[in-house]
């Protein structure tokens, strides 16, 4: 039996929200290095972007989060991303703090950011991440994605799985 319950994000909670926008940095660190991914973006602007994924005037999009006891130990925050062709679902960031990993809360949290895809007709989900974040990209192909499309230039890739 899990540990943990996953939730949507209360938006009323300025907390929540504030520890979402702080672990979207953190993950900008681990994944750029700690210098970069610290000055990247600053939190006001972190939070304002977990915000506008809950704003339905700017963003089909929703925040969800594993809640293990009283604490908020992850999260996965995911959108309807249009452009050129069809809309997929897009993780734009998944985080588990480090000392709650290898539980399954990654795993669940993957599995109902597509769940929340496919109920919004979504028939393709995608994820960006840099080509050496191996940890991030392990966990996705568990999950069935591959690589689509790699950009040489950025060091940038894109997983993507039908959905």
């Amino acid at each position: 039996m899990a540990d943990f319950a996953l939730r949507p994000l209360n938006a009323e909670s300025e907390s929540e929200v504030a520890l979402v926008a702080e672990r979207m940095r953190l993950t900008l660190m681990e994944v750029v290095g700690s210098e970069e991914g610290r000055t990247m973006y600053s939190m006001e602007w972190l939070v304002a972007r977990v915000r506008w994924h809950l704003d339905a005037e700017n963003c089909t999009g929703a925040v969800f989060v594993a809640q293990s006891a009283n604490e908020v130990v992850g999260h996965t925050i995911v959108r309807v991303e249009k452009g050129e062709g069809d809309a997929i679902g897009l993780f734009s960031t998944t985080y588990v703090a480090k000392w709650a990993r290898r539980r399954g809360i990654a795993n669940a949290l993957i599995e109902a950011g597509e769940s929340w895809m496919r109920k919004q007709g979504m028939h393709c989900a995608a994820t960006h991440t840099s080509e050496s974040n191996t940890p991030l990209i392990r966990l996705y192909e568990k999950h069935q994605y591959s690589i689509a499309l790699r950009d040489a230039e950025s060091k940038m890739i894109r997983l993507e799985k039908s959905l």
